[in-house]
Formats: C-alpha cells, structure tokens, sequence
C-alpha cells in the first residue's frame, strides 16, 4: 500500500486544456516532492482528460459521473484527499517551486496552526505585467478572522490547511455558490483555527477574460451578501462583536450592487445601494455622485481606475 502523501493538491477541472499543462507541471515542480494530485474532471471535452491522464500516478485522475456545481466538485476532490494537508491549485494558475516546501516550515515550526495563506501575484494576460495581490510584507499569526473580514486577501491557491480542521465544520464547500464558495469556506475555517499568513510568494493568479469570476461579476453581490448572512446566523453576536468589520463588508456589498445596478442602467438603485455608506471613504462618494450622471460616466471612471491601478484596460 502506497503510503499516503503530506499534501493533497485538489484541481478541479472542466474544459481548461488552455492552461492545464503548465499549471500541472508548477506542482512537478515543487522542491518538496510528498504530494498527490486529486484532479476532479467535471465532464471536459476539451483535451484536459487526455492531459492530466499524461502523467503518472501521482495524479489520482477522477471523471464526474454527472456535472456538478463548482462547490460540490472541489468537495467530491476533498473526500478522495489522503494527505495531511490540503491545498489546491486552479487549473489556469500556477505555484512557485518552493510553495509547498514553505508552508511545510510553517507547519513545522507552529504546530498550533490550522491553516496558512500567503503573498501571491495577479497576472494580467492582456498586458503580461504582474502585482502583488495582497501587499502585506509581515508574517502575522492566530486570530485572523477579524482582519480579513474586514478586507479579505486569501488566494486560494496559496491556501494550505491541516485536513483536521474540517471537522470543525458542518459544511464545507456550499454548492449553492459559484463565485464566493472559497470565500465562504475559507472565513469559517479562519474562524474555527489558528492560521499563519507569510509575505512568500506562493504564485501567479492568471487574470483573463475567461475567469470564472469575470464571466459571473454580477452575481458578486449577491453571493457575497448569502455569505454575510450565513456568518451572521452562525457566530454569536457576530455584528456586535465584529462591528468596524462587518461595517467594511457591508459597504463592499454595497458597492458591488451599485455596479450590478450601474451595468443594468438603474441608477437610482445604485443611489439607494450606496447611500448609507457614501462617506464612508472617497471612492464610494464618487462613485454615489456619478450615480446622479448617465451610466457611461461610471463605467469610465472604473476603466480609468482600472487602467491606473493594474494598466489593464478591459471593463
């Protein structure tokens, strides 16, 4: 019997032959060598099955019986996972060489922590430039539910945790999402252990106009808002408690209607959406202010924001 890995690499797949190779060969890569691929096929019919299948052994290649929502796949992936340590890589993404070696001297060195997350960079296809994605150059360990609640920073393909800390949990991945199902997960495992962020570079977030969460950026809004009210309903006393944060994510939500609406021609709506949190900082009483103006003023403010933050020029 082969001994079971340190780390279960879950990828899951559907039609992503574009990217695929590389992002397999970045976890070949690894200087650290104890790890198993669980690469979950949600019915491609592109060449990925034929990719993945290219490999050897150590890619546990599993087809889908029937296509099934993101959530539900990354879950069927995790119930196969045999290592110590989950983490997982997207298809279009790619790790660099020391990823999992740095978060093993994580591990190590703190035996108290559940779950670790780290610097990573977007890449702009367009524009083939890269920007750190979350900025922060100190280590940070224990509680850090509160911080990033407040402004959330986990990539998930930095993410690394002990496969123990999900029996803290009645739920995993909620199917019922497509675009915040890690966001959902990862706030409620941040809530239930120790975790460790390290300023390492973990790797590259490929940004391209096929992006899961391009395709579906309308729908932000609304999932993000499904997940404040599951936090809410589950930890005691979570608005009073966690009050200058929920405040910045209830203003983010805002934000993120006021675009859907934006986009759909309601201006008012956006108005309504915004309002209570207008002063909350000067991007939001702009952005309130250009909802009294035609459409096109806003979607050129947020290019021109766009193209001076990440030199990118697609809305």
């Amino acid at each position: 019997m082969r001994k079971a890995p340190l780390f279960s690499v879950i990828m899951n797949c559907r039609n992503s032959a574009k990217y695929l190779k590389a992002a397999i060969d970045s976890v070949y890569a690894q200087t650290l060598g104890d790890w198993e691929i669980v690469f979950f096929d949600n019915q491609s019919t592109d060449q990925s099955a034929a990719i993945a299948k290219s490999y050897d052994e150590r890619v546990n290649y599993v087809w889908a019986e029937v296509p099934l929502a993101l959530g539900e796949a990354r879950n069927e992936a995790m119930r196969r996972a045999s290592g110590e340590y989950v983490t997982f890589l997207d298809c279009d993404d790619l790790w660099a060489p020391e990823k999992l070696a740095e978060q093993k001297k994580i591990f190590d060195r703190h035996p108290d922590v559940d779950f670790a997350f780290s610097e990573y960079t977007n890449w702009f296809e367009q524009n083939q430039t890269r920007q750190p994605a979350v900025g922060l150059k100190k280590a940070a360990e224990g509680d850090l539910f509160r911080r990033e609640l407040a402004r959330y920073r986990v990539g998930i393909l930095t993410v690394a945790f002990r496969r123990s800390l999900l029996d803290k949990l009645t739920q995993w991945f909620d199917s019922s999402l497509n675009l915040t199902e890690d966001y959902d997960l990862f706030l409620r495992l941040l809530y239930a252990g120790k975790s460790y962020y390290s300023p390492f570079t973990a790797g590259d977030y490929r940004v391209h106009s096929h992006n899961l969460s391009r395709v579906l950026q309308t729908k932000w809004a609304e999932e993000m808002s499904l997940v404040y009210a599951k936090l809410n309903a589950q930890i005691p006393d979570f608005e009073k408690r966690y009050a200058k944060e929920t405040n910045a994510l209830r203003a983010k939500i805002a934000y993120l209607f006021a675009r859907t609406h934006i986009a759909q021609g309601e201006n008012a709506a956006a108005r309504v959406a915004l309002k209570p949190f207008r002063f909350q900082n000067p991007l939001y009483f702009s952005l309130y202010l250009l909802g009294f103006a035609p459409p096109s003023l806003w979607t050129r403010f947020y290019q021109g924001y766009r193209q001076l933050r990440y030199g990118i020029t697609e809305s």
